[in-house]
């Protein structure tokens, strides 16, 4: 596969501690349309953000971290998933975290040291994860 494009820089986790991961999701009309809207990390108190458009990867810091976000007019909300509770990766150390291109996008996959490994993808304009 392709080199994926990534904007932004790439944070470096490897051997960081995992303090906080979070998934921000997209739901219309109470259907999760966007499994894995935008990734929230938290490593040695700073938030990364991660997140795809048109299979580009795009890594921001965050200074406030994830929110919640609803829009009950508009018929959507953006519920957080708090992944790093949910897989036991609170206080995991990063092994490492990867990018590569996919057939029709790219994906992120963070390997923690107890050996769950969480695969964050981008396919065809869908956002997805997967452990």
């Amino acid at each position: 596969m392709e080199t994926p494009l990534i904007h932004g820089k790439s944070p470096e986790l490897d051997g960081k501690i995992c303090e906080a991961l979070i998934c921000q999701q997209y739901c219309y009309r109470g259907s999760v349309i966007d499994e894995a809207n935008a990734v929230y990390l938290r490593c040695d108190g700073q938030w990364h953000m991660l997140y795809f458009d048109c299979g580009t990867i795009f890594w921001a810091e965050d200074e406030d971290g994830p929110m919640t976000v609803e829009a009950t007019e508009e018929g959507f909300s953006c519920p957080l998933i708090d992944l790093g509770e949910e897989y036991g990766l609170k206080g995991q150390v990063v092994v490492s975290c990867e990018a590569r291109g996919i057939s029709g996008g790219a994906e992120v996959t963070l390997s923690f040291e107890n050996g769950t490994r969480l695969i964050f993808k981008n396919e065809n304009g869908i956002n997805s994860y997967s452990v």
